[in-house]
């Protein structure tokens, strides 16, 4: 088997030996209306494997009349079997516009003509899709899916799109959400791949997704919102962190939960008030925060009947 191999290889180049073809098994698809970029990719990689694309374009003409019968012969004979190989490559539909040539090459030229326009318009659309694409709300690896297989599309018809071409298209068609990793990308002394773009965004979209799906309203959050403001709460000794558990709930301290509740009420009050008295000064707003917990508290306690003052005479 391996010798019959060899032999079949070391004659291919023999311009004493005719080479079959079989479309049905090495041609399976048809020309058709829209697919010629993919059935010409699909033909000269066999025919150069066979050493026969030189029949298509020309480079290997016909012998001349002065040269020998057996050498025009086995021209002939070749060229006819490269011609049947062509009509049983294409579609019915195709067949009439080859049906009157009498060679590969005047089959090739008329299907590359008829189709050739077809091609240009092929790729002017394609690259339009590409600049037109956004990633709008479908997942980026489905995004990426399309821009790859279009720039595939492209490169079939003899129209590749550089590296460098398809990051910009991919990244042209990013949202907002998308701006800082964009800005890390443009700023790289090498261009991305597009498989290390692939990595980043899939890798992106994940801590998006994880950052939405996150608690968007506590305590400590709200505070943070409103620190720096003039006039709210945060914005209490300029923001200083360490004084944020001056602005909770006093019931939630100290178990003033226990207390009756106008005595909590009171103590709220008496934690709120000199935020608006002293709000940035520190100092002095801790101080008359002291002063009127003390006051209050004890006309509360004395109010209530848990401390009794005595009265002399």
């Amino acid at each position: 088997m391996s010798q019959n191999f060899c032999e079949s290889v070391l004659n291919v180049n023999d311009t004493n030996t005719i080479i079959t073809l079989n479309p049905a098994s090495q041609l399976p698809t048809k020309l058709t209306g829209d697919n010629f970029p993919t059935w010409r990719a699909q033909l000269f990689t066999l025919l150069r494997g066979l050493d026969l694309l030189k029949f298509l374009d020309g480079s290997h003409p016909a012998p001349a009349a002065t040269a020998e019968a057996s050498v025009r012969t086995l021209w002939f004979r070749q060229d006819q079997l490269l011609l049947h190989a062509i009509h049983a490559s294409i579609s019915p539909s195709v067949a009439p516009y080859v049906s009157a040539a009498t060679s590969s090459q005047e089959a090739w030229t008329t299907l590359e003509r008829r189709f050739a326009s077809q091609s240009r318009q092929r790729v002017i659309h394609l690259k339009q899709k590409l600049g037109r694409e956004t990633l709008g709300n479908r997942p980026v690896a489905v995004y990426l899916q399309v821009m790859s297989t279009t720039a595939a599309e492209l490169d079939l018809i003899n129209a590749p799109v550089s590296n460098e071409d398809l990051i910009l298209y991919v990244l042209r068609g990013l949202p907002e959400a998308y701006d800082h990793l964009l800005a890390a990308i443009r700023a790289r002394d090498t261009p991305i791949r597009f498989e290390d773009l692939h990595d980043r965004l899939v890798d992106f979209e994940t801590d998006l997704a994880s950052v939405r799906l996150s608690p968007q309203s506590t305590p400590t959050t709200a505070f943070s919102s409103a620190r720096g403001y003039p006039g709210s709460f945060g914005s209490f000794s300029r923001g200083q962190p360490g004084h944020r558990w001056l602005l909770s709930c006093p019931s939630q301290l100290y178990g003033f939960g226990l207390m009756p509740s106008k005595l909590q009420l009171i103590l709220l009050i008496a934690f709120r008030l000199p935020l608006f008295m002293a709000p940035h000064h520190t100092f002095l707003s801790l101080m008359n925060r002291l002063i009127i917990i003390s006051c209050m508290f004890l006309v509360v306690l004395v109010t209530h009947g848990y401390v009794r003052i005595p009265l002399t005479n």
